[in-house]
């Protein structure tokens, strides 16, 4: 039906109507179409940057993305040494939106403190951290068919109802509900 508070989805369903946050509706959608590349063996779509993004890193980071260049790639980033602590972004994944030197330099610290962890869920939590950093942000305005087509994209994910973090989808509010909020029970 609409957007409320530029950040909730009203949808009405059978039994009442849903209330969707799309910021975490859209980082549900990213999270498992990055998953699914990684399952398939393949990389995880990228976009080339017209103008390749010159970034400079901690040695510390430096060293990580250095040593786990490979697995960047994987996940839809092309870097290249520029020098002991410069960088040069060619390609991100396809779902950074607005993709900056310094939203870039922080995405890269939290996936080089994700690798410095390592562990069984290292796929999972990189494409949460690229998920959120990529999905549509709460309070931002949406045209009625992105609106549907966050819909559509969010039925046909595995999990539709939480976000690789946790955090709830859908708020369903019933028939029952609504009539008793406006005492006609």
């Amino acid at each position: 039906l609409g957007q409320v508070l530029d950040t909730y989805l009203v949808v009405p369903v059978p039994a009442g109507m849903w209330l969707i946050d799309q910021h975490v509706a859209h980082e549900r959608i990213l999270y498992e179409q990055v998953l699914e590349a990684g399952e398939r063996g393949g990389r995880t779509p990228s976009q080339e940057l017209l103008v390749p993004m010159p970034i400079t890193l901690s040695p510390a980071l430096a060293a990580l993305v250095e040593e786990h260049r490979e697995f960047l790639d994987t996940l839809g980033f092309a870097v290249e040494a520029f020098g002991p602590r410069d960088w040069v972004v060619r390609a991100v994944p396809a779902s950074l939106r607005g993709p900056s030197p310094r939203r870039l330099t922080a995405l890269l610290e939290e996936l080089g403190g994700l690798l410095e962890d390592g562990g069984p869920t290292l796929v999972e939590r990189a494409a949460a951290a690229i998920a959120c950093r990529g999905a549509i942000k709460a309070g931002e305005p949406l045209a009625p068919e992105a609106m549907r087509h966050l819909v559509r994209s969010l039925a046909s994910v595995a999990n539709p109802f939480a976000c690789p973090h946790g955090r709830p989808i859908i708020l369903q509010l019933d028939r029952r509900e609504i009539e008793r909020r406006f005492g006609r029970t």
